[in-house]
């Protein structure tokens, strides 16, 4: 059975804007071959930020926030965007307790003093981060 549009020649005639986006590694040798490639930009996280993740924290790689920085700067030079993933998928209600909406508050703060950052990723409602100036939203029912 064959759908419109399915044909593979009607697909590669589409132009389209190839971009990637990779996870960091941390690595700073490797940012200057990623900018022979159309990557848009690289995403991460600090280990210890106490928002979880799709990576438990032991996989993570040991990071400072003056090394998260550095190396923000360094994809900046390159033309390759940071994105900050806040994605854990269950915060354990800790959404909803004043003393986690002062720690996220706090850290959405640093964020936006960090350099050329692309909007945080969150599969929660309750955090969203805009380019240099971060917010924090609690949805009540």
């Amino acid at each position: 059975m064959k759908t419109t549009g399915s044909d593979p020649a009607d697909a590669r005639a589409i132009p389209r804007v190839t971009k990637f986006s990779l996870a960091a590694n941390y690595d700073p040798e490797l940012v200057s071959a990623l900018a022979a490639y159309p990557v848009d930009e690289v995403y991460g996280k600090l280990p210890n930020d106490d928002v979880s993740s799709g990576r438990p924290r032991y996989l993570a790689t040991p990071l400072s926030e003056d090394d998260l920085r550095n190396y923000i700067r360094l994809l900046d030079r390159h033309g390759i965007a940071f994105n900050y993933l806040l994605n854990g998928a269950c915060f354990g209600n800790r959404e909803w307790t004043r003393r986690w909406q002062k720690r996220i508050t706090a850290l959405l703060a640093k964020l936006g003093d960090m350099p050329r950052m692309t909007p945080a990723r969150s599969s929660s409602t309750t955090a969203s981060c805009a380019v240099r100036r971060c917010a924090f939203r609690i949805h009540r029912s």
